[in-house]
């Protein structure tokens, strides 16, 4: 069950006697809502708290060694920290604005932008959990069974390992349109 990429449209990635039974859309959610909100203010708040506290570390160190304060070293601390605290906000809006989910008669398809992921649909394993209001997040291959603080972070990127294809998943994040259908066509619930 490994996930294939390519960077085509997935038209063009259908194979032959495929179809699509099914297509869908996350839903549109705050970014902060309610199953990941206490995670981003965690992560936003250490980060400010680590880039005072090295940077009150640098400027002490800095007067002790005898050394002129370096604007660029805390210029560096800043866009270091900017990047960690940022990325769960940039992947929330990979998610909203560019992803689209497929279920054909012979694989799950995940397109985030330009690129297509898919999974085999024999033998993969399926777990849909209840999210927010009345969606759902489908997880299917080696998402199944994770903790829910793993699910629910936002990321539209397969879990892939290409030297390990047991770890070869992704999650359809915020089903609510369809998702009656999808959960009888997976036979899941």
């Amino acid at each position: 069950m490994e996930v294939t990429r390519e960077c085509r449209n997935y038209e063009k990635t259908l194979l032959p006697d495929e179809t699509v039974v099914w297509s869908g859309r996350p839903q549109k959610t705050p970014l902060l809502s309610s199953e990941v909100k206490t995670n981003l203010l965690v992560r936003w708040i250490v980060c400010a708290v680590l880039f005072a506290a090295l940077t009150v570390l640098y400027t002490v160190f800095a007067r002790l060694a005898g050394t002129e304060f370096n604007a660029i070293v805390v210029l560096v601390l800043v866009v270091a920290f900017g990047c960690i605290a940022l990325v769960p906000v940039k992947d929330w809006n990979t998610i909203q604005k560019k992803a689209h989910y497929y279920v054909t008669n012979k694989r799950v398809i995940l397109v985030s932008g330009s690129t297509v992921y898919a999974i085999s649909r024999n033998g993969i394993n399926t777990e849909i959990v209840h999210a927010e209001g009345d969606a759902v997040h489908v997880l299917f291959g080696s998402c199944v069974g994770i903790a829910a603080r793993k699910y629910r972070r936002f990321t539209a990127l397969p879990e892939t390992d290409d030297n390990n294809h047991s770890k070869s998943g992704f999650v359809f994040y915020a089903v609510r349109e369809g998702k009656s259908e999808l959960e009888n066509l997976l036979s899941v619930s």
